[in-house]
This record gives C-alpha cells, sequence and structure tokens, in this order.
C-alpha cells in the first residue's frame, strides 16, 4: 500500500509509483506516452500491468490547483483515476505543500514500512532536490513514526473533490500499522523526529533558534520577515534563486552570505515539454531543495523536508519535514560546507556554489505571480463549487458531456474556459456552458482543463492552466474494460498477455515477439498463432499447484475484460473452459 503527497502533480508521473512497485517482479522502462503505438509494445504492457496491478492501492493527494496540464492524454489514466485525491488545507488561504511518501509491504506474515520524504514533486522536473528514505527498525529505537500515523489519517479529511470509497479506508488502515513504527535513524545521526506541520491551526513552528552557532538556509523561495529571523553568531550562510533574491531585496538578506548555484550546475529539462503549460512559479531546473542546517553547541541539526524558508510555510501550510540531530562536525554546518577552500579530493555542496550580488537594497515585485495566484484560487473555487460532467449516450460509442456544477462559483479574474483533457484545445469553452458533444468512449475522463486569462498591468495577459477532477455521471459501467480491450486489441495479444502472466520466468522470450493490434484501427496486429501454440497449460497448472497469486491476476485479467461465456471472442473459448476448470480446482483447495 501507498500514500503520496504532492503539492503539484503530472499526470503522466502518475504511474510511476505502481511502476516502482513492480520493479521487484521485473525491469521495465516508463513510457512518456506521447503516443503508445508508437513504442515498443513490451513497455506498453509492463506498464499496463503494474497500473492494474497497484493503483487501486496507491493514493497520491495533491493541492486542489496543483494537478498540471497534460500534453496529450494518456488512456491509462482511466486505470489510476481512483489514485488522484485533490484537497484543500485547513487553514483557508494556505496551500498544501508536502512531499511524502508512506508505503507499506508484505514480507512473507510480516508488515514493513517505509517512509520517504523529499522536496521533489511528482512531476519530471530536473531540479535540485533532496530525498530521505526512511526505512523500519527495530521497536523504542530510532524515529517514532506516530506524527506520519497522524499524517496519514487526516488526510481524507482535506479531499476537495471526488474520493473513492475505500481510499479513506485504506489511509486510516495504513495510519494504523504506521502508529507503533520506529524508523531507523540514518548515520551517523543519533536522534530525530518527524514533523508534519498545518494539520490543524496551530502557532509558527519555525524549527531554528533564535541564535544558532553557525547556520546554512538552502530554499528556492524566501520572504522577507523569515529572512530576517535567520541569525547565527557566524554569518549565516543563505543558498536560494536569483529570482527570490529580486524579490526580497538586499537589505533583507544583508547579514547573511547570500550564494546560488553555479551556472555549470544548472541542467536543461530533460525531454521536450511539446505542448504542457508551465506556470510562473514553477521551478523545473535549478535549486528546489529545502534544507535549515544549524549548529548548537556540539550538536548539529539538518531539518529537511518540503518547507521553504517563508512565513506560510510554517505558518498555515501544510508540510512535512524531518528534524535530525547527531555530532556537529559530521551532522551540521562543517558537513555541508567545509572550512577551507575546496579541494577535488572532496567534493562538497561549495563546489556548486556561488556568491551573488543583489543590486536592488528593496524588495522588488513579480505581478505575474500574483496574477497567477489569483487565477489558482478562481479554479480552486471551481472545485468547490463541485463540477459534475453528464455523459449521454448518442450512437454506440459516442457520448454528449455536459459540465454542471451543484453549487455557485464567482467570477474569475479573467476569461475563462475548460475542457476535458482529452479532447483538442480547440474545444474549450466557458465553464457555465460547457458542452461536448461526439465524444468517444476512449475519451470520457474526469480530468477538466481550466485556462484563465489574467491581465498583468504593463505585460501581456498571463494564462493559468491547472486540471480539476470533476464526478464523472452515468459513463459506462464497462468503460475501463472496454479500454482495456482497446489496448489488447486482438484474441493472440490476449492469450500472450495471459502467458506473460502466468509464466514470468520466461517473460522476456513472450515480450520480445509481441506486438498489439492499433486500436485506432490502423491494421497492425499482433503475430498469428493459436492457442496451442503458447503451450499455455504447463504454466497455468504449475500456477495453480503453487497456489500462486498469480491465478488471482488471471482472474482480475479475465474480470476486467469481461471475459465470459456471455462474451466468447474475447479470449479463445478453449483457455476460458481450460480456466474455469482450474479457478474452480484452486478455490476448492484454497477452501
Amino acid at each position: 500500500m501507498a500514500v503520496g503527497t504532492t503539492y503539484t502533480l503530472n499526470l503522466r508521473m502518475l504511474f510511476l509509483p505502481p511502476l516502482a512497485m513492480a520493479a521487484h517482479d521485473r525491469e521495465v522502462e516508463l513510457l512518456d506516452g506521447t503516443d503508445e503505438a508508437d513504442h515498443a509494445q513490451v513497455d506498453t504492457l509492463a506498464l499496463l500491468e503494474s497500473v492494474r496491478r497497484y493503483a487501486d492501492r496507491t493514493t497520491v493527494y495533491c493541492h486542489a490547483s496543483g494537478i498540471g496540464s497534460p500534453g496529450t492524454y494518456p488512456r491509462l489514466l482511466t486505470f489510476a483515476e481512483d489514485c488522484v485525491v485533490q484537497v484543500f488545507t485547513p487553514t483557508p488561504g494556505h496551500i498544501f505543500h508536502p512531499k511524502v511518501w508512506a508505503l507499506r509491504f508484505r514480507r512473507d506474515a510480516e508488515l514493513v514500512h517505509r517512509l520517504v520524504v523529499c522536496s521533489r514533486n511528482l512531476t519530471d522536473d530536473s531540479s535540485w532536490d533532496t530525498l530521505l528514505v526512511l526505512d523500519e527498525g527495530e521497536r523504542g529505537t530510532g524515529i517514532p513514526g506516530a506524527p506520519a500515523a497522524d499524517f496519514v489519517r487526516a488526510l481524507p479529511g482535506m479531499a476537495a473533490g471526488p474520493i473513492a470509497e475505500n481510499r479513506p479506508e485504506q489511509a486510516h488502515d495504513l495510519a494504523s500499522s504506521l502508529s507503533d513504527v520506529w524508523f531507523q535513524l540514518p548515520k551517523p545521526f543519533t536522534s530525530g523526529e518527524l514533523r508534519p506541520l498545518g494539520l490543524r491551526p496551530a502557532p509558527p513552528t519555525w524549527p531554528m533558534p533564535a541564535r544558532a552557532d553557525r547556520a546554512v538556509v538552502i530554499s528556492p523561495f524566501l520572504d522577507v520577515p523569515t529572512s530576517a529571523r535567520i541569525a547565527a553568531r557566524t554569518t549565516p550562510v543563505l543558498v536560494s534563486r536569483e529570482e527570490t533574491y529580486a524579490l526580497v531585496g538586499a537589505r533583507a538578506v544583508q547579514h547573511t552570505s547570500v550564494k546560488v548555484l553555479s551556472p555549470h550546475a544548472e541542467g536543461e529539462i530533460d525531454g521536450d515539454l511539446g505542448s504542457e503549460r508551465v506556470r510562473p512559479s514553477e521551478v523545473r531546473t535549478g535549486l528546489h531543495a529545502k534544507v535549515l542546517v544549524w549548529d548548537e553547541g556540539h550538536t548539529g541539526h539538518v531539518f529537511t523536508g518540503s518547507a521553504n524558508a517563508t512565513h506560510a510555510a510554517f505558518n498555515g501550510n501544510v508540510e512535512f519535514g524531518v528534524l535530525l540531530r547527531g555530532p556537529r562536525r559530521t551532522c551540521g554546518v562543517e558537513a555541508l560546507l567545509p572550512d577551507g577552500e575546496a579541494s577535488r579530493d572532496r567534493i562538497t555542496f561549495a563546489h556548486v556554489l556561488q556568491d551573488h550580488e543583489i543590486t536592488d537594497p528593496d524588495p522588488g515585485e513579480d505581478l505575474a505571480l500574483e496574477a497567477e495566484r489569483e487565477a489558482e484560487l478562481h479554479h480552486e473555487a471551481l472545485l468547490q463549487a463541485g463540477p459534475r460532467l453528464l455523459c449521454e449516450q448518442e450512437d454506440e460509442g459516442r457520448y454528449a458531456v455536459s459540465l454542471r456544477f451543484t453549487r455557485p462559483f464567482p467570477a474569475g479574474p479573467g476569461p475563462t474556459r475548460v475542457r476535458l483533457v482529452s479532447r483538442p484545445r480547440t474545444d474549450a469553452a466557458p465553464p457555465d456552458r460547457a458542452r461536448w458533444e461526439g465524444v468517444q468512449l476512449m475519451q470520457l475522463t474526469p480530468y477538466l482543463e481550466i485556462v484563465t486569462h489574467v491581465p498583468v498591468p504593463g505585460q501581456d495577459d498571463l494564462e493559468v492552466a491547472s486540471v480539476l477532477k470533476a464526478e464523472l455521471v452515468d459513463a459506462p459501467e464497462d468503460r475501463a474494460a472496454q479500454v482495456l480491450r482497446s489496448y489488447l486489441g486482438s484474441e493472440e495479444s490476449i492469450v500472450r498477455y495471459l502467458r506473460f502472466l502466468l509464466d514470468e520466468a520466461e517473460i522476456g522470450s513472450v515480450w520480445d515477439d509481441l506486438e498489439l493490434e492499433d486500436p485506432a484501427g490502423e491494421g497492425r496486429r499482433g503475430p498469428s498463432g493459436t492457442f496451442e501454440d503458447l503451450a499455455i497449460l504447463e504454466p497455468l497448472l504449475r500456477a495453480a499447484a503453487d497456489g500462486s497469486e498469480t491465478l488471482d491476476r488471471v482472474e482480475a485479467l479475465l474480470r476486467d475484460l469481461g471475459a465470459g461465456p456471455e462474451r466468447p471472442n474475447v479470449v479463445p473459448e478453449e483457455f476460458l473452459d481450460l480456466w474455469q476448470a482450474v479457478w474452480r480446482a484452486s478455490q476448492e483447495r484454497r477452501r
């Protein structure tokens, strides 16, 4: 089971967690999804199987307006729709900003937990980030997991839109087992604690003392009040971005040593963003890590996680961090930025830093960022208004989809248009009269792209896009089965997929010659063959004899495909007869 949180979400990266959880079974590569038919089919089926196998155990909670606008629409989202839950914070006007994963695995008869605390959102950015992995250890020693349990337990209560019935139950179940867990301390730290922030209104929780011995603050975003409270007996070091320094001004940080990443440390975004929309506030490259390091006496402290060095982060935002303590020399400022000149013999963080001079003493303003936030608040208001997508069948395989709201919503800061993310951008319409006709079944989706054009004084209008998850009403019950059949396409491909499930020892040879029928009808088909050619009997009987959970996966596939006597053309009749006999026998054996 996996529960993850993120501020921003790339819908394509939603496939990454189930794929990672399937990695112990086989080694695969993640598709970029631009056109599934053009990729090696081994990757397509690996991704399809991992999403089908683990999506029902994976939930991602993200900020209400934090889903980024995709380029092309991947049909695989049909199987992962219940994974996404958009949320609001308990403190109005603040953001849901944690980046943490709580994971539970089953090892034989015992449950094992892992906590991943990071500064990276579930996106494909190539920025500098941090990641801390905490594994379950001996009870009573290390870092108590109860705060993580409280955090996970609180998540369903923040849901802003539709949430699948089983997801709150899963969160509470995971929280129950987390409550008694202790996590191993990473060496050389000697103590630590988990610190979720913003779960309920509370006094500010800035972790650093009023005056440390030494201090380093790494944060891509700053504000003037927080910059002023960074203090130490020796000059504290502040690492941020040039754009951020321009906003706070030189006067606010004049008591610090101001640093930025060196140009050679800045990477380009891997891959082509294509038609993906990018927001002004997004940090796609460069510094995105958030780390506070300070020394008090002989003890070094490291606070790492999602929180920027801003007032909002520690006073209302929902965040998650970890505070670690240990010997000053190995766990404090000296370990991060050693005294003396950097050398080739010892690579340190100092190698990628350089001094920065701020030219303006006073705080600047970024009107585009202010306009972006106005648009985001409007998109959040649209989500609070309860969007519903009503499906009406027009003819076989085509539908009319109308957008309705259960509550009124305010006017936006500029013109706003919406579209199904599966439809061309030319199909966008005003939210109060949005209707799409001739929508194919494969295009039915609860995801709406909301685009608002906000006027910015002295600049061109700013275009801000978010994706909201609406309630999909009256969609065909077998929609997922039809999408699944579109991926497999032919009887031969379905049988080969069954063989893939049954005989993992020979997966490579099965995948090497596997091709799928093109769902668009371009005539691409799998290799010809018969049921007997595939020698499926032996692995099926072996799985039955071993009591393997593989049989459950085959049963789930056939159920999702809608295979049965009433649909004789979905899978070969010979296999269906054999399967029913084996399945009945395996169920009797289990009883």
